[in-house]
């Protein structure tokens, strides 16, 4: 298969829209198909660390909305830590023209992870 048919699949489940599927609980689909955050992990010590091993604990989620260069948008971001203490923080911004962005943070660095 050409590289323009697999650009024309991408760009067709760009507006492709799942009704009631939304990064952002509440936040109706207008624009395509929207991606959500999945369960988080980390390696920490060679080891995976997730919330489904019991060492990567939800500590607390905020929601919001706000505004930036790129419009308007409404967050959704949960604090997480490990057995280690490293603080992971993950987000996403959807904004109202259909842009989603996902990013995850240790705020205070890397604590035996690799």
């Amino acid at each position: 298969m050409t590289a323009l048919f697999w650009k024309l699949v991408v760009t067709a489940l760009c507006f492709l829209e799942v009704p009631g599927v939304s990064a952002v609980p509440g936040l109706r689909n207008k624009y395509g198909v929207w991606l959500s955050m999945a369960q988080p992990y980390v390696y920490e010590l060679g080891q995976r660390c997730g919330a489904d091993t019991g060492c990567l604990v939800s500590l607390y989620k905020e929601e919001g909305i706000g505004e930036d260069p790129l419009g308007e948008y409404q967050l959704e971001r949960e604090h997480y830590n490990t057995s280690s203490g490293t603080t992971l923080i993950l987000s996403a911004r959807t904004y109202d023209n259909g842009i989603q962005i996902f990013k995850h943070e240790f705020p205070d660095g890397l604590k035996g992870n690799y």
